[in-house]
């Protein structure tokens, strides 16, 4: 099994779980896997396999100058052309770190260089992978592809294959390379989750966990509840912190709703699997931000779902994906309306139907994104087997 060099902005980071997540999941299948990052994340509690050894770029020695002069002139004019197209880092930097992670990589025995995000760690990974001839491929998320897209078909050309991780993303990229593109979602553990049939909670609780930013679409979850009666309407908890918080809560007064959504703040990652035993679905109404920001194949769906939780989401981006209708509701983006009457016919459900549905969300997790079953795929690309 090849040797991974996984190329990161940040590692660890909390709201990167994904990253984390398949990383374990590839050293099951028998890789090794070393991370390469540009910064260090705060997130130390996170479960990463530990035969894996994490290199920061500041700590990386330079290439010397025979390093890089001895190398075949083939190599270095197309590391040189490479970094020359990146039209937002300057080319000598791209060139000193490229090599500084390409002469890494092949000092540890890596085989292939495989870059989250299509930022500028994507640019230096490319410029280190041709400098020192390794096989490189990349993954794009969201950001980097909807709303700070740089240079994507100058990254993309030098990539031996790129990921999507939904169907509308490759879509996307497909118009802006002839590299090959094929779709990988973000995989969950599912032996991480447990399945619970019933919620222990009496009366309905619905859950959102997740950045509190324009793009969950929780206007639009918060509104909808206003418009159902108080006698019938089910309690919303919010997990999480971020920039729309205080306007969330100015709607939650407006609405007069304190007794019905909560805000529980930040929670670390442990805290779903230990309390959605309390809750009888997830509400995530994602959507498009103002400044084009979006989730792309959201993992917190897929979580849930292992859980027992059905879901409520939208017809936006992967979540139709990943949401069938025996596992949950989906509406169009940013309608209240919508999203009250897939709330009460939820709640309206018989006991029966509800678990059914609990079932058929957690079946949906264990036969389309396992992370163990994602893992594979991704190693058969890396390993030169093609798409399955």
């Amino acid at each position: 099994m090849k040797h991974i060099g996984i190329v990161v902005p940040t590692f660890p980071v909390a709201s990167e779980t994904f990253v984390v997540t398949e990383i374990n999941a590839l050293v099951a299948l028998g890789h090794k896997v070393t991370v390469f990052a540009f910064e260090k994340g705060p997130a130390n509690h996170l479960e990463i396999a530990p035969t894996v050894e994490c290199h920061y770029a500041n700590d990386l020695p330079d290439a010397s100058f025979k390093d890089v002069v001895s190398l075949p002139i083939r190599r270095v004019l197309n590391a040189y052309c490479a970094a020359s197209k990146q039209s937002k880092s300057a080319t000598l930097s791209l060139l000193r770190f490229g090599a500084r992670l390409g002469k890494a990589a092949r000092s540890v025995g890596i085989d292939h260089l495989h870059s989250h995000f299509l930022t500028s760690s994507l640019a230096h990974a490319v410029v280190g992978a041709a400098l020192f001839d390794l096989p490189v491929s990349c993954v794009g998320h969201g950001h980097d592809v909807y709303q700070t897209p740089v240079d994507l078909p100058a990254k993309l050309k030098y990539c031996d294959f790129a990921v999507a991780v939904c169907a509308h993303m490759q879509k996307q990229l497909s118009a802006l390379t002839k590299t090959p593109l094929h779709v990988v979602h973000c995989g969950v553990n599912t032996d991480a989750f447990s399945f619970r049939t019933l919620p222990k909670n009496t009366t309905t609780r619905f859950l959102f966990i997740g950045r509190l930013v324009e793009k969950k679409g929780l206007k639009y979850a918060i509104e909808a509840l206003a418009n159902i009666p108080a006698s019938s309407r089910p309690s919303f908890h919010i997990v999480g912190d971020g920039e729309v918080k205080d306007a969330l809560m100015n709607i939650v007064q407006k609405y007069q709703l304190e007794a019905s959504v909560k805000f529980l703040g930040y929670k670390p990652p442990q805290w779903l699997q230990d309390n959605a035993g309390y809750y009888d679905g997830l509400i995530a109404p994602f959507c498009e931000a103002a400044n084009g920001d979006r989730d792309t194949g959201p993992v917190v769906l897929k979580e849930a779902m292992a859980m027992g939780l059905p879901v409520i989401s939208t017809v936006f981006m992967g979540c139709p994906e990943i949401v069938d209708n025996a596992s949950g509701f989906l509406v169009p983006p940013k309608s209240s309306e919508k999203l009250k009457s897939a709330i009460e016919h939820f709640c309206t459900m018989s006991s029966v139907d509800k678990k059914r549905m609990r079932e058929c969300a957690r079946q949906r997790v264990e036969d389309a994104f396992c992370a163990s079953k994602q893992a594979r795929q991704l190693s058969r690309l890396i390993n030169g087997g093609g798409a399955v």
